[in-house]
């Protein structure tokens, strides 16, 4: 185990997960899992934060989309022209 971490080789997560499943130990297997876990709760919060980041702060924009939509809706209830 590397206590430093500018120092020594490390493995990436991925890799980590990947060796640890294939072993024939227990003990090994629990820990894949446990850091599949890991991962897993880390892209979720990073997702959560860029939508939270990316997202607008007025509701303006959401009526607009509304009224787009309601366009729509309403176009395609009239019967279409023929030529």
């Amino acid at each position: 185990m590397v206590t430093n971490p500018t120092d020594g080789v490390m493995n990436s997560l991925p890799l980590y997960i990947f060796k640890g499943a294939r072993s024939p130990e227990p003990m090994d297997i629990e820990r894949a899992f446990a850091a599949a876990t890991v991962l897993l709760v880390l892209v979720l919060v990073l997702f959560i934060v860029a939508r939270l980041v990316a997202r607008t702060r007025t509701t303006a924009p959401r009526r607009s989309l509304l009224r787009r939509l309601r366009g729509l809706i309403q176009r395609s209830a009239q019967p279409r022209r023929t030529t």
